[in-house]
């Protein structure tokens, strides 16, 4: 069996680590705050479904203030 250490995001290993395929080693840790990007080809009208899809990750991945 290989022992390897991996830096992943909990969206992708979440169900993984629940039926105890990985462990997590640093969990205090809250990783590097990596940023995500959504590129697309810039023309004239910015199609809703992108638009719907842009305010879903802003809304998901946004920090929320601890106040």
């Amino acid at each position: 069996m290989l022992d390897e250490i991996a830096l992943l995001p909990r969206w992708l290993v979440g169900e993984a680590l629940r039926e105890g395929q990985l462990q997590e080693i640093l969990s205090g840790s809250t990783g590097l705050g990596l940023p995500i990007h959504v590129v697309w080809l810039k023309g004239g009208v910015m199609p809703a479904r992108l638009r719907v899809t842009i305010d879903a990750l802003v809304a998901v991945f946004t920090p929320q203030p601890p106040w």
